[in-house]
This record gives structure tokens, sequence and C-alpha cells, in this order.
């Protein structure tokens, strides 16, 4: 009777392991289920890059089916907005004052609405691709990231249980979705290459399956805005600057030498200061 107990602890243990190791795929398909069934969302988030000097931004992101949808992002040389009112698909850069203008798609599931723009938010990327099922269409990129991602936890965030779903974003960065249990949603994605983190974006409490006013979607761009074929990318971002001050000194020999004639050469400097 021993022996048989200590058998049915066995297996149980045994069938524990399974499923813990079950859980990687079913957190990600209850997270792709959950964007994939609302029929309204609103979040807003806030994105910094980190560095000696952190850039910040804040991210408006809605969508209502079957294909309204706006993404707002607000911040140092990274103004965008992308808004779909149903009829036209808007993209405007407000700090260039250009814009392009297109037909809205006709349903959200399964379209493309950022296509290859420019957006600095991996959240607000992810998060639109969930709302357009391009998780199950393995045409796209994600969905190919989603397959081989890995998950971790629960663990604690705010209060909350979430996992940790971690996948390449592009070529070189690595994304980490932390959803919570329960609702499955997006609550923080962080970036980065190399084991550091350069980007964190933490979103508020969605609201979800609640009304959207249709005035969320509607923008207007200024009269003298110009319209352009195709947005271009963003300026670089940086959040540190790792160049040395721009000086010129005098050597002993009666030279002025200046850093930027030194321009693509390996410089080492060593500064003496007389006390």
């Amino acid at each position: 009777m021993r022996l048989l107990a200590i058998a049915l602890l066995g297996c149980l243990a045994a069938a524990s392991r399974g499923a813990q190791a079950q859980a990687p795929q079913s957190v990600v398909n209850r997270m792709i289920a959950a964007y994939r069934s609302m029929q309204t969302v609103q979040a807003t988030g806030a994105w910094t890059m980190k560095g000696e000097k952190d850039l910040a931004a804040t991210l408006v992101l809605a969508a209502a089916r079957p294909n309204r949808f706006l993404l707002e992002i607000k911040g140092d040389k990274m103004n965008t907005v992308v808004a779909s009112d149903g009829t036209d698909l808007l993209m405007h850069r407000p700090d260039r004052n250009i814009y392009t203008r297109a037909r809205a798609p006709r349903l959200l599931m399964g379209g493309d609405i950022l296509g290859r723009l420019d957006v600095p938010s991996p959240g607000a990327r992810i998060i639109a691709a969930l709302l357009q099922n391009q998780a199950r269409n393995t045409d796209f990129p994600l969905a190919q990231a989603l397959a081989r991602a890995t998950v971790d936890g629960p663990r604690s965030l705010d209060g909350r249980q979430v996992y940790v779903v971690a996948l390449r974003y592009d070529e070189d960065r690595i994304a980490r979705l932390f959803v919570s249990e329960g609702d499955w949603l997006i609550r923080k994605v962080t970036a980065g290459r190399g084991g550091l983190t350069e980007v964190v974006e933490v979103w508020e409490d969605p609201r979800v399956d609640q009304p959207v006013a249709p005035e969320t979607f509607l923008r207007k761009v200024p009269d003298n805005a110009r319209q352009v074929s195709a947005l271009p990318p963003l300026e670089p971002l940086r959040a540190q600057d790792g160049n040395a001050p721009r000086f010129t000194v005098r050597t002993v020999a009666g030279e002025t030498v200046s850093l930027s004639g030194l321009k693509g050469k390996v410089v080492l400097l060593n500064f003496f200061f007389n006390t």
C-alpha cells in the first residue's frame, strides 16, 4: 500500500511538471485570443529610452472593430499620429508637418495598418499586430517570433501576477512582454540587446470592450501640411551621447589641435589638473 501511495505521488508530480511545461504555449495562446476577441480597447502608455539622460514619450492606442484605429506618440523627435476613422487612414508627422492619406482598411482583422512605418514603440507595434491577428499569419514576423517565444513566471508586477514572454523583436533586439494572468493583457514591454534594456514601456490599465467615442479616431492636419507618398524614418534616437566634448588645444610644439579634426581616428585623452 505504501509503495502504491509513493507511485501515485510520483505520477502526480510528473503530471504537474508536464502541466508546467505546457504553460509557455498556453500563455501565448491566451494572450493572442484576448486581443483577437476584444471589440474595443483604449490604453495609454509611458515610453522611456534609458541612458545618461532618458528620453520619454507618451503613447495612446485605441481600436474599435471593424476598422477604427488610433496610435498617437508624443515625444521629442518622435511625434507621430496614425488614425483610421473607418473611411480614411491618416499618418502624420507633426514635427515635419507632413502626412499621408489613404483609404482605411475594410477590417482590422488580417490587416497591417502600421506596415513599414518607423514606430519607436515595440509595445504599440506588437499590440497593433495582435489586434489584427497577425500572430496567426506566418507571413508576419510576429507569428514567427511568438512560435519561438519563451515564457517565465508567474511573478509579481505592481500587485499583479504576470508572465514574461520573451521574443525576438527584430534582427538584434529582444522584447519582453509582461502579460497579466487572468485577462492576458500586456502591461509592460522592455526591449534591448546584448543583455541591456534600452526601452521600457508601461501600459496603463486598458479599457476593453467599453464604448469608444467616434471622435477619438478623428485627427486633422494643419492647412499648410504637405502630403507625401510615405512618411520618412524618424531621426535616430539617442538616450545618451557617447561623444567627448568639442574642444581645441595647443600642443607643447605650438600646434593647434581640435577634436573635430581627428574625426574617424581613435583618440586617447588624458586630463591632468593642477591643484
